[in-house]
């Protein structure tokens, strides 16, 4: 079977070409090319950590800690000596150090591949049409067509697809002009429906 979402070489070349036959002649399509910053690498591991990774954002460490330290010092100081006195602040203690330490695993991994994937080129050319998202860049191409797609999601700065949980196309607002910008909402919310969560132009 012909994988939902692959890197091109010789062999898929012209299976996504022929693929893309499929889709319906003469509907429309749009193509943006742009070279994205180090910085929008960074903030596309970083959305992708708050859509899809909620337990990895910093709220959620903010908050783990907060509530971890509130129950160590009201067990610790809110008086008598038993069981709840001796273990939570232990406990609490343990599970803030634990929480810090995987999420902190987590932000540094996906920076870590932000960078390696900044570092691999930086030229994207982004093709949207009824059979789905073309990825080129400089180490490869990547296609996937719009009913393997997970979601689209808008973050700040970035429009997201996501085609897997912890992997997304991205286009910067930057790179797209008023115009550009309306087409890419309407086309999203038409070729997707309610998975693009993405408000129409």
């Amino acid at each position: 079977s012909i994988p939902s979402s692959f890197t091109r070489n010789e062999v898929f070349s012209s299976i996504i070409g022929m693929m893309e036959a499929q889709a319906p002649a003469g509907e429309e399509t749009l193509t943006v090319a742009f070279e994205p910053t180090e910085e929008e690498y960074l903030a596309v591991g970083r959305s992708i950590l708050r859509v899809a990774s909620p337990l990895a954002s910093r709220a959620w460490l903010v908050g783990v800690i907060v509530v971890g330290l509130i129950a160590a010092i009201l067990a610790a100081f809110g008086g008598g000596d038993g069981l709840w006195t001796r273990i939570v602040p232990p406990l609490a203690l343990s599970w803030i150090l634990f929480v810090a330490l995987l999420t902190g695993a987590q932000r540094a991994a996906l920076r870590k591949h932000q960078r390696e994937a900044f570092a691999h080129g930086r030229a994207v050319t982004m093709e949207l049409s009824p059979w789905g998202c073309r990825c080129r860049w400089a180490g490869g191409e990547q296609a996937t067509p719009w009913h393997a797609m997970m979601h689209a999601v808008e973050d700040g700065n970035l429009f997201l697809l996501f085609y897997m949980t912890h992997c997304a196309y991205f286009v910067p607002r930057r790179v797209l002009s008023a115009a550009e910008e309306a087409r890419l909402r309407r086309l999203l919310k038409a070729w997707m429906g309610e998975r693009s969560r993405i408000a129409a132009a």
